[in-house]
């Protein structure tokens, strides 16, 4: 039985940390380069790896319903 949760929360989230990812490669919060491109990598990754999880999980209740 699927629960009708929001995922609203989860979506804010995931946006929250592309944006937080976004600033940190533009900005010079951390001044060695390697170490902020694979800070910035793994949370722009996270960031829309969780994005894309919270949208395909709000079609899947339609499905299971049938």
């Amino acid at each position: 039985m699927g629960s009708n949760k929001s995922k609203k929360p989860q979506m804010l989230l995931c946006i929250l940390l592309i944006i937080v990812g976004l600033v940190m490669a533009c900005g010079n919060f951390i001044p060695n380069d390697y170490i902020k491109f694979g800070v910035t990598l793994v949370s722009l990754c996270v960031g829309v790896f969780g994005a894309f999880n919270a949208l395909g999980q709000s079609g899947n209740t339609n499905e299971e319903t049938k």
